[in-house]
């Protein structure tokens, strides 16, 4: 992260991946990142598409608007400049952190990354996946 911040306060990132592999090849994102400020996700920017470039690394898509102007859509970055960068480090220091201390991101997975070099990744199944509905039976 760069030494001069401008989001203050993210407690949490919670990187959610797809819910399928036959849903990332449809859509290309592999996961969604939330920048979480505070408990929950009740305070979050979120929507940040993880994208994997032909070169095998992550990019991050981040929220746009689209509005009309003049006739014609416009489509709008809601972050731009050194923001958005912040918001992509945020999110690319999460996914780091998993891989090291889970190993391979997984599909249908929800990860829980507290802000903090200390603290432990927590990884749940995504509600309604098929994991999560073996382990209920088992």
């Amino acid at each position: 992260m760069s030494t001069k911040r401008l989001l203050y306060g993210v407690t949490h990132v919670v990187i959610t991946t797809a819910p399928s592999m036959v849903r990332y090849r449809e859509s290309g994102v592999f996961a969604q990142a939330d920048l979480c400020f505070g408990p929950g996700k009740g305070n979050m920017i979120g929507c940040i598409d993880a994208i994997l470039a032909p070169d095998k690394t992550i990019g991050w898509r981040l929220p746009s608007m689209v509005y009309t102007r003049e006739g014609k859509k416009v489509r709008q970055p809601v972050f731009q400049g050194a923001i958005a960068v912040e918001v992509g480090q945020w999110a690319s220091m999460a996914v780091d952190r998993i891989k090291k201390q889970l190993g391979t991101l997984k599909v249908s997975r929800i990860y829980t990354v507290p802000v903090g070099s200390a603290a432990k990744v927590e990884e749940e199944f995504a509600p309604g996946s098929k994991d999560a509905k073996v382990a209920a039976e088992g």
